[in-house]
């Protein structure tokens, strides 16, 4: 037999997790570093590197540092909606 109690702590954490990162998403700081500054202006600033750049290794400097963005942009969704697939969950256990 499962123990739901475990599988209910870990839904809890998930859960936590997502709010978490969307109380991080309406974080004044955050937005303003992170989503403003990381995310969108040196975004620009990358870019006109990546087209102005011709030495294969600042290029590919330059695209990790696009990518990297990428990455975290995902990650912080894909625990957004880890959070809203356990909060379903829990709410079919309790049925």
């Amino acid at each position: 037999m499962v123990d739901t109690s475990v599988i209910r702590k870990e839904l809890s954490e998930t859960v936590a997790k997502g709010e978490a990162v969307q109380r991080l998403l309406k974080n004044k700081d955050f937005k303003q570093i992170v989503l403003e500054y990381y995310f969108k202006d040196t975004m620009t600033g990358l870019s006109h590197s990546l087209a102005n750049q011709y030495k294969p290794e600042f290029r590919q400097a330059i695209t990790e540092q696009i990518l990297s963005r990428g990455h975290l942009s995902n990650f912080l969704n894909m625990i957004i909606e880890d959070g809203n697939r356990a909060v379903t969950e829990l709410r079919e256990m309790e049925q």
